[in-house]
């Protein structure tokens, strides 16, 4: 849950600040979001995040047997997992770590 909230934090200092000219979701494609951002655009880094030497901003969808509600996409953090690259995401009351995700790229 502190992992969570921190992410949270993080996204919101994101989105508020002005130091981002325009931002853009890619679909990662099993790839993570450091290979898929390409041209003038970088991922947004959150550093090492449970285990993992290096995190981005991620964003997959939530499941209605979640949340009770629509699908709808999370914002999380880009995971290795047995060597499969996911979205770690919290879902209603529970994490998923979906493989079919978009990665947050943003240009100054």
């Amino acid at each position: 849950m502190k992992l969570f909230i921190s992410t949270l934090l993080t996204l919101v200092y994101i989105f508020s600040s002005s130091a981002y000219a325009g931002e853009t979701w890619v679909m990662a494609g099993g790839k993570q979001c450091n290979a898929v951002c390409g041209g003038k655009n970088r991922p947004v880094a959150l550093g090492e995040i449970a285990g993992n030497k290096e995190s981005f901003v991620c964003s997959g969808e939530g499941m209605p047997e979640d949340t009770g509600k629509d699908k709808g996409f999370r914002a999380g953090f880009t995971t290795v997992s047995e060597g499969e690259i996911g979205c770690a995401l919290h879902s209603g009351n529970k994490g998923r770590i979906p493989a079919k995700f978009m990665c947050l790229c943003v240009s100054d």
